[in-house]
């Protein structure tokens, strides 16, 4: 029974080892994977060129003109929407049509080193790209 435990170890051992060499976890690298991201996106490209070269983001925020009332006086001001994830289909009918919609940006976070945002026009159009602040802001740790 400890022979059949101890093969059964063994194999185990063999096969996250195999995994980890051949399987290509351990050249994964996060970081260096979101720094190419953030380094592929140019602004004057279009949100689906940007999600062709950096691929899909995990978040997206709206932008939208709202009216407020400042200092007694009433101003059009720019509020982002609550983030929510980013699925295509159901972006493009959220950009559809809004003439409030004020721009949007796609957030990226890659790891605690590779966190950035694209900024974009009403019109879909990139705007710029900005690092997103991460725990390694806080801790002072990012290169």
């Amino acid at each position: 029974m400890v022979k059949v435990i101890v093969r059964v170890i063994v194999v185990g051992l063999i096969a996250v080892g195999a995994a980890y060499f051949f399987g290509g976890t351990r050249n994964f690298d996060p970081t260096a994977q979101g720094q190419q991201a953030k380094a592929a996106v140019q602004p004057g490209m279009t949100w689906q060129q940007v999600v062709d070269a950096a691929g899909k983001p995990q978040k997206v925020r709206i932008a939208h003109r709202v009216t407020k009332k400042i200092a007694g006086e009433e101003q059009e001001v720019i509020e982002e929407a609550a983030p929510f994830r980013f699925e295509r289909e159901l972006f493009e009918n959220t950009l559809t049509g809004d003439s409030k919609q004020a721009g949007f940006r796609f957030m990226y976070n890659f790891s605690g080193q590779a966190a950035f945002s694209v900024y974009f026009d009403p019109n879909g159009i990139a705007e710029g790209v900005s690092d997103d602040k991460t725990m390694a802001d806080l801790l002072d740790t990012r290169r």
